[in-house]
């Protein structure tokens, strides 16, 4: 049967067994509002409306029988007093997951913008068998992992060759032989432009007279080079004979 709370509008299905025939008192474990919910197969009486005065003393009624008393009073006394009892910790059970879950389906409710939203595949089962659920959950995930090891260690392994195992790049031809010809350019260059200044020092010094000195130096360091140069050759090169 279900039961739904007067002020938030939360249900909970519970079994009939849990209400017992003279009805009981059931919170909302969302809300927290109490009210009586009677037996379905057996739906409160109305109360007896006022006959008149009377002397007659009313009957006792013991509230471990009865979850209400009649009224026999004033047309403004309410119509049953609920009796206070302790609820089956049973029943409380299934009233927290049923309002779990459906605060969980309000929430995805909310993020989704959906008028309705599926059961979510939760199985709320009845106390008593609260492991069957997780038994099929642990069972199923078996099946379905067992055939992907076995997929997974047919597979050969294609982990990449660490970085150190690579072989080097092969070295670019063009690119060594044109640093070689750049490098042996800029060197012939340089020593054609000393040759140029050593050649036309006078020139220079006469266009430029601050680097007089300067020049008188290069031009000496120049002709103790060749004088030096002059004689080591000499000794290796045998002298002409008439």
């Amino acid at each position: 049967m279900q039961l739904t709370c007067p002020k938030c509008n939360a249900r909970y299905e519970v079994t009939q067994a849990a209400i017992p025939t003279e009805g009981r008192d059931v919170q909302c474990s969302g809300c927290g509002t109490t009210w009586f919910q009677a037996h379905p197969d057996h739906p409160p009486r109305p109360a007896a409306s006022p006959a008149g005065p009377s002397s007659a003393k009313p009957p006792h009624i013991d509230p471990e029988s009865s979850g209400r008393n009649d009224s026999d009073g004033e047309d403004d006394a309410p119509a049953a007093q609920l009796a206070h009892r302790e609820l089956d910790p049973a029943v409380i059970e299934i009233l927290r997951q049923e309002a779990e879950r459906e605060t969980r389906l309000r929430a995805l409710e909310r993020n989704a913008g959906l008028e309705s939203q599926p059961e979510l595949g939760l199985d709320f089962s009845a106390p008593g068998a609260p492991g069957q659920g997780s038994n099929r959950n642990e069972s199923g995930s078996g099946e379905n992992h067992s055939p992907r090891n076995g997929q997974d260690d047919a597979l050969p392994d294609r982990t990449a060759p660490p970085f150190d195992n690579q072989p080097d790049p092969p070295v670019s031809r063009a690119g060594s032989t044109g640093r070689f010809l750049s490098g042996f350019a800029l060197t012939i260059a340089a020593a054609l432009a000393l040759v140029l200044i050593y050649a036309n020092a006078t020139v220079i010094t006469q266009s430029l007279p601050q680097t007089a000195s300067a020049m008188d130096i290069y031009v000496a360091k120049v002709d103790r080079g060749r004088v030096w140069l002059d004689s080591t050759i000499g000794n290796y090169v045998p002298a002409p004979t008439e």
